[in-house]
């Protein structure tokens, strides 16, 4: 489970460099004002953030689910979220199952046993929303 562990760590790593380049914002969703898109006829409506490098205020526009979708999805919760998941990495799985073997490199003493199923379950499931990277593994998936 090593490679699994260290999959979800390069993800998160990448998350987090991501959300970090991103604009800081506040991002907002804006019920108005409603435009018509001309290309698509779908009502639009902004997505108020800042330029991370200049401080000038950036509207995007789209549709009002995906503006929604957009602000909710923010760099300051993608960070909280990042940071959740390795505290469960770092805090949460050695402590599961009665686990006195570790994750090797981390903790320091070894591989997961083969009755750790919780944890490499817990595993799994923090590694299925990367399952369309190209590292992710079938035999990952819950």
């Amino acid at each position: 489970m090593d490679d699994l562990v260290q999959f979800l760590r390069d993800r998160l790593d990448e998350d987090e460099q991501t959300a970090l380049a991103a604009s800081t914002g506040p991002w907002r969703a804006y019920t108005g004002p409603e435009r018509r898109w001309l290309s698509k006829g779908d009502l639009i409506h902004p997505v108020d953030t800042w330029d991370h490098q200049t401080g000038d205020p950036v509207i995007m526009t789209a549709t009002w689910v995906d503006s929604q979708h957009i602000a909710w999805w923010n760099p300051e919760r993608a960070l909280r979220e990042i940071e959740a998941k390795r505290r469960i990495l770092d805090d949460v799985i050695p402590t599961m199952d009665g686990m006195t073997a570790q994750i090797h490199g981390e903790w320091g003493t070894g591989p997961l046993g083969p009755d750790d199923y919780e944890s490499i379950l817990l595993l799994r499931l923090l590694a299925l929303p990367y399952a369309d990277h190209t590292d992710y593994q079938d035999h990952w998936r819950p």
